[in-house]
């Protein structure tokens, strides 16, 4: 149970973990409804809708922005409630908004990924994995605006190879060839 919203007696927290093929979610999937106000007559052998005391449930599936089923937007009571009209459209609506919801939180992630892996190449050297100049620049101007706003002192050492690429690149062993 990812997020609940109780009211009156039925208490069903967050958190809330129970098989999978226990759950009324799943039954009433597979059976294809969206309300039963019979749980106990339905589907007596249900564990948790006995623990819970469930009487009246109503679902409606959430899918991931493709028919990927990302889970279900549940109502349940204790007490006996008939469906109100246009009650199972305003959930197959929630659904939905969800599920887009769902899938956009999932691109941002990937695309935040996608970012991060990118930004990493741009900032080093593909041959030695180290920061490249484009990272050693933008690290010396925060560096440098730090040290303007503190008033501290900024010390650089710079180091330079020349041919190192060419170098590395080309130090190869080679094992002279012999004559019998």
């Amino acid at each position: 149970m990812l997020y609940a919203r109780n009211a009156q007696a039925l208490d069903i927290s967050e958190g809330l973990s129970a098989n999978w093929n226990d759950t009324l979610c799943k039954r009433a999937l597979e059976s294809g409804l969206n309300y039963c106000d019979d749980v106990p007559g339905l589907w007596a052998d249900s564990r948790a809708a006995r623990e819970l005391g469930i009487r009246t449930f109503a679902t409606t599936p959430i899918h991931d922005g493709g028919e990927q089923l990302y889970g279900t937007l549940c109502a349940a009571s204790r007490e006996h409630r008939p469906m109100g009209p246009g009650t199972i459209q305003v959930m197959l609506l929630f659904s939905r908004l969800i599920g887009r919801q769902v899938e956009r939180e999932r691109l941002l992630e990937e695309l935040r990924q996608a970012q991060a892996v990118l930004e990493t190449k741009a900032l080093t050297d593909v041959l030695t994995g180290l920061p490249n100049r484009m990272a050693l620049m933008d690290e010396l101007r925060r560096r440098m605006a730090r040290s303007a706003r503190d008033g501290s002192h900024l010390l650089v050492a710079f180091i330079d190879l020349d041919h190192f690429k060419k170098r590395s690149t080309t130090n190869t062993v080679t094992t002279p060839a012999t004559a019998c």
